[in-house]
């Protein structure tokens, strides 16, 4: 029996080694697909692939249940913080869930609940869905700043201000907000943008027959729908953590409330693709959820998406603080090579990338700074240039330049360690606070496989009703999708 044991032990450690070294393998396979500047058409498909391979790979070496790259991860271990959860504050539970009924649906809550939400609470969900998108989602703002999606980031920084009359567009979405809750706002939203990018397609078609073709209604349109891949679109680490820390949420939030339905909960784990965490579950026993009363039903649907959004406020409030009284000690401005122009005198000699620490003598700390210092360069000049990756003396060409692209950015000191897990902790917040509230809305969602569509179908007792809205917010979110299409 020792001997069983020890073979076993000596396996699963084994088994444990060539995963790491797997997932390792697949973490710089993908880093090396995004920062080698091959097509989207060949690096996206090339990372896909390598994530199914990656998850076959790792469930087979453990024995894990696997469909096309994807496993999971599970185990009645944990159930015990479930119960533990469950155990103390009820109140606080059952509220948060009716109030993610609430803000999920507004003042419509009160009806479509059968009055199971109190008017007061519709009332507040209400009233706290307009606060939210007033005064929270603007700060989410900054997150972007972390999401490197170019088709949609170029658009946003380019979007004309807003002008100083009355916005109806806003008012219009605080009162849509009001009326259903989150769950009417990104319905609204993923159907505006889905008529505007039918009328771009529409008026790109009637023009075919024009002298010049009107491609600017193609381009001008945003996708609605875009990946958050950690290492591609969002950082890897910071994002990893962030996007576990939603699912976990998520995913504890129904198994708690589960619970206080006296619900026995299974097992509880993550579903993974290759290495990354697409979902956390907790397999409660369905065939007694369906049993349940259909607010209770409703309550374990809707907490999940009341955790949610509450972690977004809740990391919104501390990306505000670590804005005002924690980054301006440890974030600086600082001046980078993005580009060198080829045959300039700085090709092959400075590399994109690069930190411009002085020019001409001149310390560097902004754009505006190092314009003035370069004003005075002339053609054959000598140009002195020091870097974080070494000092070049470069002769100017005839048109006065050493031929480099250059970026203002802002980020962590460089060399400063204490610096850059503040940066960390700064961007998982940041994060989290964006990616909280988005996962938290779409799952309001009619669409089968979403918490909203179990909402939807235990309330509205016509399911004709449930799956012609689920059929147009499928239909509208693959409109969303088209411009990936022409943007590739």
């Amino acid at each position: 029996m020792p001997e069983k044991r020890r073979n076993t032990k000596i396996k699963n450690t084994l088994n444990l080694s060539s995963s790491i070294v797997i997932a390792v393998a697949a973490v710089l396979a993908i880093v090396y697909l995004y920062l080698s500047g091959i097509s989207p058409i060949i690096s996206w498909p090339a990372a896909i692939i390598v994530l199914l391979i990656t998850g076959y790979l790792i469930s087979s070496a453990n024995g894990l249940v696997g469909f096309f790259g994807m496993y999971m991860i599970g185990s009645p271990r944990g159930i015990w913080i479930i119960n533990k959860l469950a155990g103390r504050g009820e109140w606080f539970w059952k509220f948060m869930a009716d109030w993610g009924l609430a803000a999920g649906f507004g003042l419509i809550s009160y009806f479509m609940f059968r009055k199971r939400i109190s008017a007061r609470m519709a009332l507040f969900g209400a009233v706290s869905a307009v606060l939210i998108m007033g005064f929270a989602v603007p700060f989410m703002a900054v997150s972007f700043n972390f999401i490197n999606i170019p088709q949609i980031n170029s658009r946003i920084a380019s979007a004309p201000a807003a002008s100083s009359s009355i916005n109806l567009l806003a008012y219009a979405i605080y009162a849509v907000n009001f009326i259903g809750g989150f769950t009417l706002f990104i319905f609204y939203s993923i159907l505006y943008n889905a008529v505007s990018i039918l009328y771009g397609i529409a008026t790109y078609l009637l023009s075919l027959s024009a002298a010049v073709p009107n491609t600017a209604a193609l381009s001008s349109q945003i996708p609605g729908v875009a990946p958050l891949i950690p290492g591609i679109t969002i950082p890897i680490f910071a994002g990893i953590l962030a996007l576990v820390l939603i699912l976990v949420v998520h995913e504890f939030s129904h198994g708690v409330l589960s619970k206080l339905s006296k619900v026995r909960i299974k097992s509880i784990g993550l579903v993974v693709f290759g290495i990354i965490p697409m979902g956390a579950y907790v397999e409660p026993d369905e065939k007694k959820i369906l049993k349940l009363k259909a607010h209770e039903q409703n309550r374990i649907f809707s907490a999940g998406i009341a955790s949610n959004i509450l972690l977004s406020i809740i990391f919104t409030v501390l990306l505000v603080i670590m804005l005002i009284y924690v980054l301006p000690n440890f974030v600086t401005t600082y001046v980078t090579v993005t580009a060198v122009v080829n045959g300039s005198p700085a090709y092959n000699v400075i590399t994109p990338g690069s930190i411009v620490y002085s020019w001409n003598g001149h310390q560097i700390s902004n754009i505006t700074s190092l314009t003035a210092a370069a004003a005075q360069d002339a053609p054959s000049s000598i140009v002195n240039v020091v870097t974080n990756k070494g000092s070049y003396s470069l002769i100017a060409a005839s048109n006065g330049k050493i031929g480099v692209d250059l970026a203002q950015e802002s980020g962590p000191i460089p060399g400063n360690i204490l610096s850059q897990f503040i940066y960390f902790i700064y961007t998982f917040v940041a994060l989290s606070a964006i990616l909280n509230f988005l996962v938290g809305v779409v799952n309001l969602l009619p669409i089968p496989g979403f918490d909203g569509w179990r909402i939807f179908q235990t309330s509205i007792k016509d399911k004709r009703i449930v799956n012609a809205i689920a059929l147009l917010a499928i239909l509208a979110i693959i409109i969303n999708v088209l411009p990936w299409i022409w943007e590739a």
